[in-house]
């Protein structure tokens, strides 16, 4: 969960694709912003975005961040936690959202 308190820094490192949240409000430097700022709410303020809005944008791209890693197959092949097709990843089969080698 991504908090005001939290730094530039963690929020990236804890969910990549927030880089791309920040630059959608305008911050283009993010490592700068990460050097500049301690918490999340301090870089708002200064920046005059809304911290809400903000706040909603990186929960949404975490959560969908933390869903596509969970469902990843452990397998290495790529594949996401669904039946594999198209015949790659052979030699496993997928059970319960696991893959099982044969």
């Amino acid at each position: 969960m991504i908090t005001k308190e939290m730094s530039i820094g963690e929020i990236v490192e804890q969910c990549p694709p927030a880089a791309e949240v920040f630059k959608s409000f305008g911050i283009k430097n993010v490592g700068r912003v990460i050097a500049q700022y301690d918490t999340l709410e301090q870089c708002a303020g200064d920046l005059h975005i809304d911290l809400d809005d903000l706040l909603c944008e990186l929960s949404m791209a975490a959560t969908n961040y933390e869903h596509e890693e969970a469902s990843k197959c452990s397998c290495g092949c790529g594949g996401h936690g669904h039946h594999h097709e198209h015949g790659h990843c052979e030699g496993h089969s997928h059970e319960h959202g696991h893959c099982h080698t044969h």
